[in-house]
């Protein structure tokens, strides 16, 4: 469950900068390893519930009128996704599009 906030730095003509920042809860659905349909065991010591922060920004530019390219970007950072150890996930994110209003 995902939940960020932008704010525009620069918003001039076609071109449009955004910083983002936020964070999200992760539940895990299953804690099956499967090979071809087959169980072959679980996880051990997965935290059921993880929280992570993330911080990126958006470079957008208008094509035309209602498209749009964006190139985003940013840094993932988890915390204890495993339980009895410091360990934590950092992520380097690069995500890149188009976007289209209707």
């Amino acid at each position: 469950m995902p939940m960020e906030v932008s704010y525009s730095i620069l918003n001039k003509g076609k071109a449009r900068i955004n910083m983002n920042t936020g964070g999200f809860i992760g539940k895990m659905i299953s804690n099956q390893v499967l090979l071809d349909n087959n169980s072959i065991g679980k996880n051990s010591d997965v935290n059921e519930v993880i929280f992570g922060t993330v911080l990126s920004s958006t470079l957008q530019y208008e094509l035309f009128k209602k498209t749009k390219v964006f190139v985003e970007p940013g840094m993932n950072y988890y915390t204890q996704p495993l339980q009895n150890q410091n360990f934590n996930q950092f992520q380097l994110i690069f995500n890149f599009g188009l976007n289209v209003s209707f």
